[in-house]
């Protein structure tokens, strides 16, 4: 393990897993993040022989760097497709950690913690509670909390000037690297081949078979999966040697900061229009967050951090005493369809699930499990149709709200 821009371990192999490139391989996943590596073990426990390969370290860049929130109420005004799928995917997370932790042997940090986003504004408070009316008739449980109990709820809160709060009981929150690290475990002990720091050049996809060109050898598999976030259209696609178009990808730059508090100080995730708090078991507490496209710049803005630190201390007590401990950026994955990016490249066996943006977290087990299913089914079923529809669905776009987190 080694230190992270997050300043949590991060997953880095001990040795490389032998790897015969001139092999048919059932399915091949690029880009070993929470999705891909997700994918992988689904797809690894129903028999099939999977190479995962990454451009750097497993985990290494958007999943790790990610805050943790599984919280649908903060990311959905309006009843859609994609709304209906990040409310099946964190209907589905308990059951996702439990099953990794039995296979894995090692604890994850996940808990329903629920969420409390807050106005100080009166015209934002009526704002959300329209969104909150709307938010009930499509699945999303959220109530009103009476202020006089928010101390109670929420100790530090600031109450002068707070004119309403929203609580949304089913949210949760999980740490990505124990996640990744779980994942790690049960990959390789179905037998995942893991190819780290392998960049793929290209990937060629003929009738029933796909290769992919890696420092100037060939890895072949029967299917491929790419999950490589920011970096998916990055990498050539072709058909029988033609370009295959395929939504573009690219980095949405977050900065996020670190404090370490008490641990179970904070128990809800807080949030106040595009910045938000959020603990963790150990006591490490997240604030966020910044939004810019300014391509794989890693640098840290100084600027962009004291703003978080000021907007989040403004609304959370505690932090507005405190010097960070952590300051780092992620590259959350934008899509120009405004969405995830699910389903099949016309004509291939190549699979597509990135551009899932401030949502990959959350969306992780619903992603895993649709794009394993129909890799696995040679004909589908009525549910598997209904499966496909929802993706083209979420492809088309989704009805988004305006805040904006890591």
């Amino acid at each position: 393990m080694q230190v992270g821009e997050a300043g949590e371990e991060r997953l880095i192999a001990a040795g490389s897993d032998v790897l015969e490139t001139d092999g048919v391989h059932d399915v091949l996943v690029v880009g070993a993040g929470l999705i891909g590596s997700s994918i992988a073990w689904l797809l690894s426990k129903a028999g099939c022989r999977v190479v995962l390969i990454d451009a750097g370290s497993f985990g290494g860049e958007a999943s790790a760097a990610g805050a943790g929130m599984l919280a649908p109420g903060g990311e959905y005004r309006k009843p859609s497709s994609a709304a209906r799928f990040a409310i099946e995917s964190l209907a589905m997370y308990p059951t996702f950690v439990r099953q990794l932790e039995k296979e894995s042997g090692l604890s994850i940090d996940y808990r329903k913690c629920g969420a409390i986003e807050v106005a100080y504004e009166r015209e934002r408070w009526r704002e959300l509670r329209k969104r909150a009316d709307v938010q009930r008739r499509f699945g999303i449980s959220v109530q009103w909390l009476c202020l006089s109990s928010l101390s109670a709820v929420a100790p530090g809160l600031n109450l002068e000037g707070l004119r309403g709060a929203l609580y949304y009981p089913d949210e949760a929150c999980v740490a990505p690297v124990d996640l990744l690290r779980a994942l790690r475990t049960v990959c390789h002990r179905e037998g995942v081949k893991i190819r780290e720091n392998s960049p793929v050049e290209s990937i060629d996809a003929e009738r029933g078979r796909v290769m992919v060109r890696v420092r100037e050898r060939r890895i072949s598999g029967r299917n491929l999966v790419l999950a490589a976030g920011a970096w998916s259209s990055q990498i050539p696609v072709r058909r029988s040697g033609v370009a295959a178009r395929i939504p573009q990808s690219f980095p949405v730059k977050g900065h996020l900061v670190g404090y370490q508090l008490l641990p179970g100080s904070l128990r809800p995730i807080l949030r106040n229009g595009h910045h938000y708090v959020v603990q963790r078991k150990t006591g490490f507490t997240i604030a966020g967050s910044s939004e810019e496209q300014c391509g794989f710049n890693r640098n840290v803005n100084p600027d962009r951090i004291s703003e978080i630190c000021t907007a989040a201390g403004s609304f959370y007590s505690p932090i507005s005493m405190l010097e960070p401990t952590r300051e780092w950026v992620g590259f959350r994955p934008g899509s120009e369809r405004q969405g995830p990016t699910l389903g099949r490249v016309p004509g291939t066996n190549v699979w597509r699930a990135y551009g899932h943006y401030r949502n990959g977290i959350l969306l992780t087990p619903a992603t895993a499990h649709l794009v394993s299913r129909e890799i696995l089914s040679p004909s589908h079923t009525s549910r598997e149709v209904d499966s496909i529809a929802l993706a083209a669905s979420i492809e088309s776009g989704r009805e988004m709200g305006t805040n904006e987190r890591a």
